[in-house]
């Protein structure tokens, strides 16, 4: 399931705060996000894998991943509360 971020991962800018990479990692999150065994803590254990991050590592690229994992927490919270949206 988590193969659907390899797009956003490959991307050169992929790690930056621009507009394009918010799109390009939305809708990604948007393709798995409903389904039941999606797990954000999981999809951030496939970025670090796929980009050759250690769990414990704490550069540049795992902080963006962190974020995204807490991006992929507040969506899912969001569609919790919020049935239909």
């Amino acid at each position: 399931m988590y193969a659907i971020f390899d797009t956003y991962l490959n991307r050169d800018t992929w790690h930056t705060t621009d507009p394009a990479e918010d799109e390009a990692f939305y809708r990604a999150l948007g393709q798995v996000i409903g389904q039941a065994d999606f797990d954000p803590e999981a999809m951030g254990e496939y970025m670090r894998t796929a980009k050759g991050l250690s769990t414990n590592s704490q550069d540049l690229l795992a902080g963006v991943i962190l974020k995204r994992v807490e991006d992929a927490r507040a969506v899912q919270a969001f569609r919790r509360y919020n049935p239909g949206n």
